[in-house]
């Protein structure tokens, strides 16, 4: 009786600081002075909200997320008052120098309107960040080796060209400058690229390790991975920053002489951000030719045929190869005219493409099979080719005429022709044929009785069996379906697994609402009351039908293990939460064995 006094007591202090706690929405970062290269740690953090309101963060036109949001929640007790706060976390980093700002987010939840304040960013253009580092006094020595390592570190998209043509294809090479020994690294792949479709993104397999200087400092650089881009659309397109994680080998910073002695060391994992890149895409002139498929580039054709002189009815191969530098993955090739007396299948089109001196080149070639109808000398009307030539600023136009093939009269002409069938030719000719059928029938004496058949008659019965049988069958689950008690019974476990999968992420609420689950499971198995059941009418009832003993006892454990938690709530955690959650999913599942 006291501890039942004392619970209530310290339930009725609970409710009100829970009904009284404040919400508020703060925004913070954790640096205001920064550059290009140097991703912005953004935290959103929810104090005293139950979850996270819903809401599309818009970080502007100036900033771009590269990682996030991760989450993370806490929940603490101080004086007698519970405080729960939830953090969004989300990477962003600036697409330009200056003064920029985070803009303000205004949410609602539950009824009320939040707000937070701007923030304000300083961008700078140099590699390195400065945030007042000569009146710093930090002992941070996590920072201190971040900082060192980003001056140290940085990755830049190298492009040739800083305009190109709609359609035209273009390399980025993304290298990789470094004064610190790498361990290894990492690179996000893009999915999209607005104004953009992006041909390729392939890393480069054992790069090369060259030295460059850059504003009087030495670098080892090494060119990462090539990303082939075709603009779709034209005016000024930006390339967004990239994000590579870069695992970099850094001393410790200990004066402890024994470390020092063995020369202690580990890895850091730094990101580093390759800046956006603003490309310029120009509109090709008009007046285009009717052989234009929209190749850009510079490219030579050949055209050849695998023979110059068949017979009628045999197949011959017209090859077609465009070869050079340019957007290769990116047109097709014209439709070439043929004499009617020629049937010509669809053509099979390879391909070898690569990046070479940062420029994308190789060949493209089309392979017709042609089957002549009939003999003749044959002249196959001229086959161009149009594409943009970058270097002369024109469309250019190529061209093979000389191309004849000579026919000959097929002495075989019905052989070959056969031999030569389509398969769906084939088909069509085996429908058409209709083969006698040679087998002798079976024939039935006229005195014979169909009524006098025993056959017949035991067909009949089968049949007034299966309909007899299917009636029963229905009327016993008529009578299951209307009894309402069996159909509790039956459907407790459907009703409390669904139950289970729609738990509140809210911790408290969801152990409240496990407790309400398990407790209408029970009394509908055993068809008791709804409401408040006691465990001693449950073990009498559970008795009766001589439940093993070990269950009994779980069922215990489980029904006092929920009361006692049902006064001190804050002692469930997560794991705590699906614990219980798995341990009464595995009980209610052996339960419905016991009929």
């Amino acid at each position: 009786m006291r501890n039942t006094f004392v619970r209530n007591i310290l339930i009725l202090l609970i409710i009100p600081l829970a009904l009284f706690a404040e919400r508020r929405i703060e925004v913070s970062v954790d640096k205001t002075v920064t550059n290009l290269r140097t991703p912005i740690n953004l935290t959103i953090e929810f104090t005293d909200f139950s979850d996270f309101p819903k809401y599309d963060y818009d970080f502007g036109d100036d900033f771009q997320v590269i990682g996030g949001p991760s989450q993370s929640s806490n929940f603490s007790w101080i004086n007698g008052k519970t405080t729960s706060t939830k953090k969004l976390t989300y990477q962003i980093v600036a697409r330009k120098t200056g003064k920029l700002t985070i803009p303000s987010f205004e949410m609602e939840f539950k009824g009320e309107n939040y707000k937070t304040n701007n923030i304000n960013i300083t961008v700078n253009s140099q590699t390195q960040i400065n945030q007042n580092k000569k009146n710093s006094n930090s002992n941070n020595a996590r920072q201190k080796i971040s900082e060192q390592v980003n001056e140290q570190l940085f990755v830049d998209p190298i492009c040739e060209k800083s305009s190109v043509y709609l359609g035209e294809s273009f390399v980025i090479t993304y290298r990789l400058y470094t004064q610190v020994n790498i361990a290894d690294y990492n690179i996000t792949k893009i999915s999209s690229i607005p104004g953009f479709m992006i041909e390729e993104q392939k890393q480069i397999k054992n790069p090369k390790v060259t030295t460059r200087i850059v504003n009087e400092r030495k670098y080892k650089t090494v060119d990462l991975f090539n990303l082939i881009l075709t603009p779709t659309e034209t005016g000024k397109l930006e390339i967004p920053p990239q994000n590579v994680r870069v695992e970099v080998n850094t001393q410790r910073q200990n004066t402890d002489p024994f470390d020092s002695f063995f020369n202690m060391s580990r890895n850091k994992v730094i990101n580093s951000i390759a800046p956006a890149k603003n490309i310029n895409v120009l509109q090709l002139p008009t007046g285009e030719p009717e052989s234009f498929t929209g190749a850009v580039g510079n490219f030579k054709l050949s055209v050849n045929l695998s023979n110059s002189e068949i017979e009628a009815n045999q197949a011959v191969t017209l090859k077609i190869r465009v070869l050079g530098e340019g957007n290769l993955k990116n047109f097709t090739f014209p439709m070439p005219h043929f004499p009617s007396q020629f049937q010509v299948f669809e053509p099979k089109m390879k391909e070898n493409i690569g990046v070479k001196n940062n420029k994308v080149v190789g060949d493209k070639i089309w392979e017709y099979v042609i089957i002549p109808d009939a003999k003749g000398d044959y002249k196959i009307p001229p086959i161009k080719f149009t594409y943009y030539d970058l270097k002369k600023r024109k469309y250019t136009t190529l061209k093979e005429s000389n191309l004849r093939l000579k026919v000959k009269r097929n002495e075989h002409l019905v052989e070959e022709r056969l031999k030569n069938l389509t398969r769906n030719e084939v088909e069509l000719l085996n429908k058409d044929i209709r083969y006698l059928y040679l087998n002798e029938s079976k024939l039935k004496s006229l005195d014979y009785s169909p009524v006098k058949d025993f056959r017949n008659w035991a067909f009949y019965f089968i049949g007034i069996f299966v309909i007899i049988t299917f009636f029963i069958y229905r009327l016993y689950w008529h009578f299951i379906l209307n009894n309402p008690l069996i159909v509790r019974r039956q459907k407790a476990l459907t009703i409390a697994k669904k139950e289970l999968d729609q738990l509140p992420s809210d911790t408290i609420k969801a152990f409240q609402k496990l407790s309400v689950i398990f407790n209408n499971y029970i009394a509908d198995r055993l068809n008791l009351k709804g409401g408040e059941i006691f465990l001693r009418e449950i073990v009498e009832n559970y008795k009766k039908k001589k439940i093993d003993g070990e269950l009994l006892i779980k069922i215990e454990f489980i029904w006092k293990d929920m009361e006692e938690k049902k006064f001190a709530p804050n002692l469930i955690n997560k794991d705590k939460l699906e614990e219980m959650k798995n341990g009464i999913l595995s009980l209610m599942e052996k339960l419905e064995k016991i009929k």
